[in-house]
């Protein structure tokens, strides 16, 4: 029905190809699918983190990583990596952890 699959691959086949802002644009987009893009919400969130890092933006990418640990701070243990990513990522740019 929204094509969240095909959202989110197209977010990362345009990051691959360095398309920033266009990447950002599609991953956001995610979250605007409420129940329906919960499922990639998560991931979309680290992505966007990961690209604002890169892109030198500390403060976004920081929050972006806290909304991974939040949304998913009890998930599954085969989720349990993109938790842990999330965690480095935030440790890295604030030296804090969020648990």
């Amino acid at each position: 029905f929204s094509h969240l699959h095909e959202r989110y691959l197209r977010a990362r086949i345009l990051e691959e190809l360095g398309r920033y802002d266009e990447a950002l644009g599609w991953y956001n987009s995610i979250g605007q699918q409420a129940i329906h893009g919960f499922y990639y919400l998560a991931p979309a969130h680290l992505r966007q983190a990961e690209i604002y890092e890169r892109l030198g933006d500390s403060e976004r990418a920081a929050s972006h990583y806290l909304r991974v640990i939040e949304l998913w701070e009890d998930s599954d243990p085969e989720l349990r990596p993109i938790v842990d990513a999330a965690q480095r990522g935030l440790e890295r740019l604030t030296g804090e952890s969020a648990g």
